[in-house]
């Protein structure tokens, strides 16, 4: 139970580093100001709904073009799509609440009130080049395109980062489960040594190695990378030795860390959620990645 505890605690930390990483890309789209859309009432849709329903019966008598309806009845389909965005992009809801339904109609919002803004700026420059209006009207619609583009891309970032908490949660019950049938252990060996890494033991160790093989040590992370990110592994002070525990390279580093009482952990295969590939992995476990005592 202890250990299953352990992958929980672990587990909800990663997660918030994922979302400050992720959400961080996200965060380009809030130098532009957010659509008023997060703050839509009743009477904003009731009104747009209105208009409809006054300019059909216009149009209807022959007062009013039916390109004016058609222009109400975009305006009403736009404003409905704002209040999809505040129900969604734009509420406190925990990302993690947000359904698979919700996720779609928030990007579909997205996507259709941009296509409309975009439409809408190609109509204005035609008319723009046959002198019909003034440079400075296209100003508008073109700030409103650009503020639409970032919340497309908000909402394509709140996506992503919602499936990479999915995929993450897959890797830590794979994990999770290899630990309880016991396969993690044959492919996972860890030496806790005196439970100290540090740049100058590196140092020791790398120089020793190429005395004795006449080659250097072939380092294949040094710290954090975007591939132990991606994982949601804390990296940071840690380093990764492209070698197989049982190749004869291996064998001898490992004997001299455990020489020199240097914590590692040595991956024969890879592990979902932890190791890519064999390897040996210099300093104590990452951040997550519960492993099977030596």
């Amino acid at each position: 139970m202890r250990k299953r505890s352990t992958f929980r605690t672990r587990f909800v930390s990663l997660s918030c580093l994922i979302a400050t990483v992720l959400g961080a890309q996200a965060a380009r789209g809030s130098e532009t100001p957010l659509p008023a859309s997060s703050e839509l009432s009743n009477e904003t849709m009731d009104r747009a709904r209105g208009d409809v329903a006054r300019i059909q019966t216009l149009v209807g008598d022959g007062t009013l073009p039916h390109s004016s309806l058609e222009l109400a009845q975009a305006r009403l389909a736009d404003v409905n799509d704002e209040a999809i965005l505040s129900e969604t992009l734009f509420a406190p809801t925990k990302l993690a609440d947000l359904t698979p339904e919700q996720q779609a109609r928030m990007l579909g919002a997205a996507e259709r009130r941009f296509e409309r803004q975009a439409n809408l700026v190609g109509e204005r420059q035609k008319l723009l080049e046959m002198g019909a209006i003034a440079r400075a009207e296209m100003g508008t619609v073109e700030t409103e395109l650009e503020t639409r583009r970032h919340v497309l891309d908000l909402a394509r970032d709140r996506v992503r980062l919602i499936e990479a908490q999915r995929q993450m949660a897959l890797e830590e019950q794979n994990l999770e489960h290899a630990l309880e049938s016991g396969t993690s252990r044959k492919a996972m060996v860890k030496f806790e040594g005196s439970g100290h890494f540090y740049p100058s033991d590196f140092e020791a160790i790398a120089a020793a190695f190429e005395q004795q093989f006449h080659f250097p040590l072939p380092v294949t992370a040094h710290g954090q990378t975007r591939l132990h990110q991606s994982l949601g592994l804390d990296h940071r002070g840690k380093i990764d030795v492209g070698l197989k525990p049982e190749q004869p390279e291996g064998i001898w580093l490992r004997r001299l860390l455990e020489e020199r009482q240097i914590p590692y952990i040595a991956f024969r295969a890879a592990v979902p959620g932890a190791a890519t590939a064999p390897h040996i992995h210099l300093g104590t476990g990452s951040s997550r990645v519960g492993l099977a005592q030596r």
